[in-house]
């Protein structure tokens, strides 16, 4: 195993624990209705709304303002806020720069395969300190096809000079991340959120350490 793709949110970063802190900061910094709704209903409606990340912003942002009867702020705008300042909320799940590190030590080339913004993307992963870890970035936006395509899956390896079937590819979505990274001969490790249905797959991780006794398992029994 020559290679390690990871997908972003809910992989590396723990995106609903940086969702509820970002809720709760956008709130202090706009102030004005935004504060006066009820916290904890507020918080619940944008979790359950934004369904993981699966529901535009926009449509949140809209819901909200019908519900919460706000007039002070349009969606464009809390979104525009959104788009802006979420990177500073930005929470990782725990053990991910040491296992980043031990895994780059051991000389496994890393690579983040993630759908969403160019700039928004690349701003979360500046956040939480790990760009200098990865050779390959592939952002939806950026290379013109989303996951679970298999192409965006290829360019990854291509980028990191590696065979498809030197790569695992670490994910939480069963069909966004492993129909397309299995699809081109990926072994695919399932990242166990309780969000999804598992995929059928021989290896999972509840923490990012998990990763290293998975590469030791697959060096040893190819030996």
């Amino acid at each position: 195993m020559k290679a390690i793709l990871f997908d972003l949110d809910g992989t590396l970063l723990d995106r609903r624990a940086s969702l509820r802190r970002f809720i709760k900061e956008q709130r202090e910094r706009l102030g004005n209705e935004l504060k006066e709704t009820d916290e904890l209903s507020y918080e619940e409606d944008f979790l359950t709304w934004d369904n993981n990340g699966y529901v535009t912003k926009d449509i949140v942002y809209q819901k909200l303002i019908a519900k919460y009867n706000i007039k002070s702020f349009t969606a464009t705008e809390l979104l525009q806020d959104y788009e802006e300042f979420f990177y500073t909320s930005c929470i990782p799940f725990a053990n991910l720069i040491s296992t980043l590190a031990e895994l780059q030590k051991q000389s496994i080339k890393l690579g983040i395969v993630t759908n969403g913004k160019k700039d928004f993307q690349q701003k979360n992963l500046e956040a939480l300190g790990i760009a200098t870890y990865f050779e390959s970035v592939v952002i939806s936006e950026a290379v013109g096809v989303k996951k679970p395509d298999p192409a965006i899956f290829l360019h990854a390896a291509e980028e990191l000079g590696v065979l498809p079937k030197e790569c695992l590819f670490v994910g939480d979505h069963p069909e966004i991340d492993f129909s397309g990274a299995e699809a081109v001969g990926m072994t695919g490790v399932w990242r166990v959120n309780g969000m999804w249905k598992p995929p059928k797959t021989t290896h999972e991780i509840t923490n990012l350490t998990q990763l290293l006794l998975i590469v030791d398992e697959i060096n040893n029994n190819s030996h």
